[in-house]
């Protein structure tokens, strides 16, 4: 199976897993290319073309670790900050500029951040695509907040990856890389 076509079905299998967990899992419809062109637009680079094809199905969303019985925006909110929330166009614009911000700050100097943040952790930590590599594909880093970019690990080697690991686990894969980038 080719890249593309594992991808098509992990998303299958993701939305397998939302039909069967309808307590747990809480994935928003998909995202409009216009929103998925003002995200690109917004953090002045494209999203990898594995997460693209993520938002074309899920535009964000989360598996929570028990049925959510309450379905208020506190709870709900609650639940998505003790998950691994996959960010939609909206979140990744908002972390993106909070995270070029505060990296500005310790290089007042910088005119571009290749990062591109896309889960919030359960453990409060955030994941980035990395710079793409010779294959054109943006691994999965784990940035630790309290390193330098340059210490952070890979996770994995692309969202194709990750995304399959998160399905096998219902949502909590690892989230700590053991490996420098």
């Amino acid at each position: 199976m080719t890249g593309a076509m594992e991808l098509a079905d992990t998303i299958r299998q993701l939305g397998a897993l939302i039909a069967r967990c309808p307590d747990r899992a809480f994935f928003d419809g998909p995202a409009s290319e216009a929103d998925i062109a003002k995200t690109e637009a917004a953090i002045g680079r494209a999203l990898p073309d594995a997460y693209k094809q993520f938002l074309r199905a899920h535009n964000g969303g989360f598996i929570a670790q028990e049925a959510v019985t309450e379905r208020d925006e506190a709870t709900l909110d609650t639940e998505a900050w003790n998950a691994n929330h996959l960010l939609g166009c909206d979140a990744i614009r908002h972390e993106y500029r909070d995270a070029f911000l505060i990296a500005r700050d310790v290089e007042p100097d910088l005119g571009d951040w290749p990062f591109i943040p896309f889960c919030q952790t359960e453990g409060q930590e955030t994941l980035v695509f990395g710079p793409p590599g010779p294959d054109g594909i943006a691994p999965v880093l784990d940035a630790f907040h309290e390193v330098g970019a340059d210490e952070w690990g890979v996770l994995a080697p692309g969202f194709h990856v990750f995304l399959n690991r998160y399905v096998d686990t219902e949502g909590f894969p690892e989230t700590i890389a053991l490996t420098n980038g």
